[in-house]
C-alpha cells in the first residue's frame, strides 16, 4: 500500500491514523515493512481495516522498540495475532497501548495475552 510505503522513510511524522479505509491485509504487510526502518512512528492506529489475521500478526512481529500505542481494533484478529502477540509482547518495553478490541480472538487466545500483557512492566491497557 502506498500510503503505508511512504513511512519507510520518514523522519518526522510519529502518529499514523488510518480508521476504516477497510484497505486489508495489504496494509498490515506493507506497515510491518516500513517498520523495520523507520524510528520516528509512536502511535499507529489502524483499526476497521480488515486487515485479518494475517495482517495484524505482521504488524506485531515488527513493532520494535518504538510503538507507544497499536490500536488494531475491529480487524478480525485471531489465532495467528495472539500467537505473534505472545511472541513480542513479554519483551516490548516501549509499547504502553493495546488496542484489540472487536476481534475474532478466543477464550483462551485472549487469556494468553492478557497473562502475557502481566508480565509486562510498561503495558497498561
Amino acid at each position: 500500500h502506498a500510503s503505508a510505503a511512504a513511512f519507510e522513510k520518514n523522519d518526522s511524522i510519529e502518529r499514523l491514523i488510518m480508521r476504516q479505509t477497510r484497505v486489508g491485509v495489504s496494509l498490515g504487510r506493507q506497515l510491518s515493512i516500513s517498520l523495520q526502518t523507520n524510528r520516528t512512528l509512536t502511535h499507529i492506529e489502524v483499526g476497521s481495516n480488515r486487515l485479518g489475521d494475517e495482517g495484524v500478526s505482521c504488524l506485531v512481529r515488527a513493532l520494535g522498540n518504538t510503538v507507544l500505542y497499536l490500536g488494531v481494533s475491529d480487524n478480525q484478529a485471531g489465532p495467528k495475532s495472539a500467537h505473534a502477540l505472545l511472541g513480542e509482547i513479554p519483551g516490548n518495553t516501549k509499547l504502553k497501548t493495546l488496542d484489540l478490541s472487536w476481534n475474532h480472538l478466543r477464550k483462551q487466545e485472549m487469556y494468553s495475552v492478557a497473562q502475557a500483557v502481566s508480565h509486562n512492566t510498561t503495558l497498561s491497557t
